[in-house]
């Protein structure tokens, strides 16, 4: 089949274009791939507008609208299909909804698209028996409705396909040269908050349970006792923020925590951090992770973060919960001389760089637009 002049519109399944790790991977791919080959447009389950609706509508994108999975999925599928039968341009859907991918992915299977990709973001153990059951069904029929199967990591492979699955990694990528380590940037942010001759801690992602702040508040009331002159950074929103708030406040560490909330300069705080703490329960392969080791940070991970997302020298995986384990691992971490600049570069190496991996994906797109 020979290629329309038109760019080949992939329609990408998602809950709604707000700040996410999810929403981040799709902008940051669109924005450095060639639009006169590939453009990405939305299907969102919300009526409402989202932060970064005017930024993909100006890239030349288009969102659809559906009902939300939350309220039916019937009729999330119909207003799918509806759309897809409306604009045959779409053969190839991109879902990424991790295990509800096989809704997307039926009614684009029974409107005729092609190319048929569930995308998996995340790793995550199932909480109960019912949960492991429809894990099992979902992999038995996942099949019959997907003819691609990728994920950010080795781990969310396994996670949303089982182990049987010929998956294709996709790299969350990012600009590396926009992390690269600024000296003064770490000064004048440090000034300014009166930090000068501390200790810094950061930590970067949504209050939710997943991210284990609770974990991460004790373990530094614990270390604060011995290293009084360390402080903490916690940047981003959600709904556990009041509660952890609150734990801070009972451990009387408020002067030494600071809450930062949703912010649009967090690269500037991984030039001010010592040291990034990744506290989580689960995780798919964390963006916070490859943006803080372009900038040269230190990072102590948990055993959630997967392995191929950790390759700096200044980077220590704890295996378990114990207190001591992770205060050695950020002692350790403190101790080590390396050019923050030059570490950029390790990030390229190990295929985190957006401009090289757009280009992949870009050209991933096209092989299997003409190949179906």
């Amino acid at each position: 089949m020979e290629l329309n002049k038109e760019p080949v519109r992939v329609l990408q399944c998602t809950s709604q274009l707000s700040a996410g790790g999810v929403q981040s991977f799709l902008l940051n791919y669109s924005a450095h791939m060639d639009k006169t080959k590939i453009v990405f447009d939305y299907v969102v389950q919300t009526d409402e507008k989202c932060e970064y609706d005017d930024i993909v509508e100006k890239d030349g994108s288009i969102i659809h609208h559906v009902t939300s999975m939350n309220i039916s999925i019937k009729s999330y599928m119909n207003d799918l299909y509806k759309i897809l039968k409306e604009h045959p341009e779409y053969q190839i859907v991109h879902a990424n909804l991790n295990f509800r991918n096989i809704f997307s992915l039926l009614a684009a299977k029974k409107a005729g698209v092609k190319v048929r990709i569930s995308h998996s973001h995340s790793n995550y153990a199932a909480e109960s028996i019912l949960k492991k059951i429809r894990r099992w069904v979902f992999r038995i029929l996942l099949p019959l409705a997907a003819t691609d199967y990728w994920a950010c990591s080795e781990l969310a492979g396994t996670c949303l396909y089982g182990k049987s699955k010929n998956v294709k990694v996709i790299h969350n990528a990012i600009e590396t040269e926009k992390f690269l380590y600024s000296e003064i940037i770490r000064e004048e942010i440090r000034k300014k908050m009166d930090i000068e001759s501390k200790e810094v801690w950061l930590h970067v992602g949504m209050f939710g349970k997943v991210k284990n702040h609770d974990f991460l508040i004790d373990l530094f009331a614990v270390y604060l006792k011995k290293n009084p002159e360390t402080v903490l950074i916690l940047c981003g929103d959600g709904e556990e923020k009041v509660n952890i708030e609150n734990k801070v406040k009972n451990y009387n560490i408020a002067d030494k925590v600071y809450f930062m909330g949703k912010i649009n300069n967090v690269c500037d705080f991984y030039n001010v951090a010592d040291v990034m703490l990744c506290t989580s329960l689960y995780e798919g392969l964390p963006l916070v992770c490859i943006e803080a080791q372009a900038s040269g940070c230190a990072i102590v991970a948990s055993n959630a973060v997967p392995k191929e997302a950790l390759w700096n020298e200044n980077t220590i995986q704890c295996e378990d919960w114990n207190f001591d384990k992770w205060e050695i691992a950020i002692k350790t971490l403190l101790k080590c001389q390396i050019d923050r600049k030059q570490i950029n570069i390790n990030c390229k190496h190990a295929g985190y760089d957006i401009n090289t991996e757009a280009q992949k994906l870009e050209k991933k797109y096209l092989e299997l637009y003409e190949g179906r």
